[in-house]
């Protein structure tokens, strides 16, 4: 297996499973309805539905990157506010977020593995170092959402 192969199978399983860690993002998302999404902790962190929109808004980014953009996000691009609070607008954001996955590892298999020591662009990190950054937020968040889960749920 080449060295892209395993890590787009690593950041498969921080997404959906079978990780190493403990749960993936979306086992930690079984059964979080919109109503415990949107509740934020007593301590003011931020909710699951941050999480999720901050979350997708990151593996787009990086994809994004790899496709040759070179925009770097605002703070206020780096969590976006949610909107609309009902099932079905959280329905959709578990969408995006599954969708912005699919579409970072597809892309994250197209490279050529000699293009891994590169820069992402001009002044950031090597692709090999973003890609793998975007595998240990995901792990990240997937334990923040575990616990926001029990403590919300």
């Amino acid at each position: 297996m080449s060295e892209v192969h395993r890590i787009a199978k690593e950041l498969q399983r921080t997404f959906r499973g079978r990780a190493f860690h403990g749960p993936a993002i979306e086992e930690a998302l079984e059964g979080v309805s919109a109503k415990t999404a949107a509740k934020r902790s007593p301590a003011g962190a931020h909710s699951i539905w941050q999480i999720v929109l901050h979350t997708t808004f990151w593996q787009d980014t990086a994809c994004k990157w790899l496709k040759g953009d070179t925009h770097r996000p605002s703070p206020d691009e780096d969590w976006p506010e949610v909107g609309e609070k009902s099932e079905a607008a959280w329905q959709r954001a578990l969408a995006d977020l599954r969708r912005s996955n699919e579409h970072l590892r597809d892309e994250v298999m197209l490279l050529d593995e000699h293009r891994l020591e590169d820069p992402i662009f001009e002044g950031m990190s090597k692709i090999y170092v973003a890609v793998h950054g975007i595998i240990q937020h995901n792990i990240y968040h997937a334990g923040q959402i575990s616990l926001l889960k029990k403590i919300n749920g």
